[in-house]
């Protein structure tokens, strides 16, 4: 059994993804037994990852902004925006993303069940010290090796069309 935890605001480690989002631990699977982990987005922008599927479920919560989310209600993605205080569920398997629809950053928190989705997010992307003040993002060098983390991790694209980021 994991130890009970905490962690003071702006602690957790902290990556910058190619799209410009940048994604802070809050709870890692380390720390949870490897049960939950719980990362906040700060979503620029625009910012938001493509529809894909991952096999961990995932738990939103919009705490700032207005954020456009592409959830898959039978075979296919239905767009509902969510606001502040507005939450949304997705099993394992299915297909969904979010695009920040507002003209300044957008901020959730992700609670993912199993652990898991922190290791992605570590590999994919790069260290920053400063979530708040995060540097231009990155680029993706190389689209092949990228995808190979997708595949490692169980992130696919939604669809066979879809861009992988």
């Amino acid at each position: 059994m994991a130890d009970a935890h905490h962690r003071r605001a702006e602690s957790g480690e902290s990556f910058l993804l190619p799209g410009g989002d940048v994604h802070t631990v809050m709870l890692s699977g380390a720390e949870s037994g490897g049960q939950l982990a719980v990362l906040e987005i700060r979503c620029p922008p625009g910012g938001g990852p493509p529809p894909h599927t991952e096999p961990t479920h995932a738990f939103f919560r919009v705490l700032e902004g207005e954020v456009e989310f592409s959830l898959e209600q039978g075979g296919a993605l239905e767009t509902v925006v969510l606001r502040a205080g507005d939450t949304a569920f997705v099993p394992g398997g299915a297909g969904h993303a979010f695009h920040n629809r507002s003209g300044f950053p957008a901020r959730l928190i992700v609670v993912g069940q199993p652990a898991g989705l922190e290791e992605f997010i570590a590999e994919a992307g790069v260290p920053i010290e400063n979530p708040t003040t995060p540097p231009a993002p990155p680029e993706i060098s190389d689209r092949a090796q990228m995808e190979i983390v997708f595949d490692r991790r169980g992130i696919k694209p939604f669809q066979s069309d879809s861009a992988v980021w």
